[in-house]
């Protein structure tokens, strides 16, 4: 489920990279672009209903609507479910300062879920609580981290490609995905 699509600036009109992955085991949404709450609440998705949430790298447009999500699911949803947040080295660090560069520190408040920070380093698949993920480095802006992602559910593969131009290794990757979803 398409949450948005746009580049940084909009283009179109759209909302900025996000994603929804649904399954049996779970779901997952791919990128929480700063716009990505007024989609989730115009596409009539519960928040509640989203177990992880996975960063393919550290641009506004990727990562930057994760505070207010987070501060939504607190006091407009009353989460209580977990909620894992999973990226590139340095994931956690780089939500709380965004937060607090927002006005909305995290660690200054009383959280009604448990909130757990997984990295996850190039190569190397890690079990969330809805799925595994393996990233894969990607040709973007080094500073910000960027990563692809493959994420097998049961007998299937979602394969994104975050914000990469062309690299030679990026079919590779996406040989054999169900689904290869590439900016």
């Amino acid at each position: 489920h398409f949450i948005g699509t746009s580049d940084a600036f909009g283009a179109g009109g759209r909302r900025q990279a996000a994603f929804l992955i649904r399954e049996p085991s779970g779901c997952v949404l791919v990128d929480c672009g700063t716009t990505t709450n007024t989609g989730l609440n115009a596409e009539e998705v519960d928040r509640n209903q989203i177990d992880a949430i996975v960063v393919s790298h550290f641009h506004a447009d990727h990562f930057g609507g994760i505070p207010l999500f987070l501060l939504a699911a607190l006091y407009e949803d009353q989460r209580k479910s977990p909620l894992t947040i999973a990226g590139p080295p340095g994931i956690e660090s780089r939500v709380t300062q965004l937060a607090a560069a927002m006005g909305h520190a995290i660690p200054d408040r009383e959280w009604t879920f448990a909130i757990d920070y997984k990295e996850l380093p190039a190569g190397n698949p890690v079990d969330l609580s809805s799925a595994q993920v393996t990233s894969f480095e990607t040709y973007h802006n080094k500073d910000v981290c960027p990563h692809g992602l493959q994420l097998p559910f049961g007998n299937r593969t979602v394969v994104y490609s975050g914000d990469t131009g062309w690299f030679d290794e990026l079919p590779q990757y996406s040989q054999g995905a169900d689904l290869c979803v590439c900016e």
